[in-house]
């Protein structure tokens, strides 16, 4: 009985599929504060191993947020500045990262024939989902104090959108069937 293979694709694309899922930003924090002639404002991005948190002007406001919960960090502090392997931020890996390592496998999957399309853009859209919470959680302090955008940078959703239908197995065709 002959063995069934695996459909085999290029090396870029498991390349591209681990660059994209690790090192490209998935959300990103950024608001302006108002006030008289000046504007204080931040910027957080952050990525599945990495993240750049910005000293802030005004370190009352200065801190960082977890499902809502406001942290206050002093400007001086260690915490700010960019982030590569932080163990702080690796922790939450299994939260943060999850959906992004979910979307990775399932385009693999979906390229070798043992996944639909249609799961593997639902796990992609599912990339968006905790960024998305925290840009709800947000909306009402973030209508009282002016500019700001909170929420998903899609890097990864489309890169993986586009090779999952670049590389997708095609029907065999036969004819007169």
């Amino acid at each position: 009985m002959p063995e069934k293979k695996e459909k085999l694709f290029p090396t870029s694309v498991l390349v591209i599929c681990i660059l994209t899922t690790l090192f490209a930003p998935f959300a990103v924090f950024y608001y302006a504060l108002a006030g008289g002639m000046a504007s204080i404002g931040g910027n957080m991005i952050y990525s599945v191993l990495w993240a750049y948190i910005p000293p802030s002007a005004n370190w009352e406001l200065a801190g960082t947020s977890i499902f809502g919960i406001f942290l206050p960090v002093d400007p001086s502090s260690v915490f700010y500045g960019l982030h590569i392997l932080n163990p702080l931020i690796l922790v939450w890996i299994p939260i943060f990262g999850f959906f992004n390592i979910l979307f990775a496998v399932l385009v693999i999957r979906h390229i070798q024939g043992k996944t639909s399309m249609r799961k593997t853009i639902i796990a992609g859209l599912l990339t968006l989902a905790i960024p998305l919470y925290q840009t709800f959680l947000y909306l009402p302090y973030l209508l009282t104090i002016g500019p700001y955008f909170i929420g998903p940078i899609p890097i990864q959703l489309i890169m993986g959108i586009l090779i999952a239908r670049k590389y997708s197995p095609k029907p065999v065709d036969v004819p007169w069937e």
